[in-house]
């Protein structure tokens, strides 16, 4: 049986796990009116919105995994809000961040009877 998998990454001293799940998936579609299948065009580090871009991915995959995890433990985690992502990225991290994503979107998608995470370099806010 395959399992996940996903990148991490460290915000604020916690790990995070960045995982295309199909509500991050449709988010992402809605938000930028393209097929999952485009993302790339999304982190295209040419293109004019690339840093907002970095950002409102981390912001639905982060809450993504926040609002999992209010529902499994019942506790209440207030949600990351977006003005928070557009202050924490930065020209310092933006193509390491961007690199996890792609990572995670790629480890999505890949089966394995293995380690269930895709490690990368921890990337920290």
């Amino acid at each position: 049986v395959s399992q996940s998998r996903y990148a991490l990454i460290n915000l604020k001293g916690r790990e995070w796990e960045l995982l295309f799940t199909v509500g991050v998936i449709d988010d992402i579609q809605v938000h930028f009116d393209i097929h999952i299948n485009e993302i790339a065009t999304v982190l295209d580090p040419n293109s004019r919105d690339f840093y907002k871009n970095i950002a409102y991915l981390l912001f639905v995959l982060i809450n993504e995994q926040i609002e999992i995890e209010n529902e499994t433990s019942g506790k209440e985690q207030k949600l990351i809000e977006l003005k928070e992502m557009k202050r924490a990225v930065t020209s310092q991290n933006v193509y390491v961040y961007s690199s996890v994503i792609l990572e995670a979107f790629a480890g999505s998608f890949k089966k394995s009877n293995k380690n269930p995470k895709v490690m990368s370099e921890l990337a920290t806010i």
